[in-house]
């Protein structure tokens, strides 16, 4: 019987662009993190100023560190295999 779907998301590095756009001043900052493999956290300010991580929760999460590579590795190399 074959694999359900998986859903893996991939984040890549800020382009210089995005780097200076977000740190104007005046810019709404976010932030991305990692906590595993399979959670992406973003935080961002609301309306009033206060942060609050929202998580979001996929089969597999590639950071913005993984390379062409790691994602081969992790989501063709089953399907290959099969």
């Amino acid at each position: 019987m074959p694999e359900a779907v998986r859903v893996v998301a991939r984040f890549r590095p800020s382009n210089e662009w995005q780097a200076k756009t977000r740190s104007g001043e005046g810019q709404d900052e976010f932030k991305l993190d990692f906590p595993d493999n399979k959670t992406i956290s973003i935080t961002c300010p609301d309306k009033s100023g206060r942060t609050k991580p929202q998580p979001f929760y996929f089969d597999y999460v590639f950071p913005n560190t993984a390379t062409q590579d790691d994602v081969f590795e992790q989501v063709a190399t089953a399907t290959l295999d099969d």
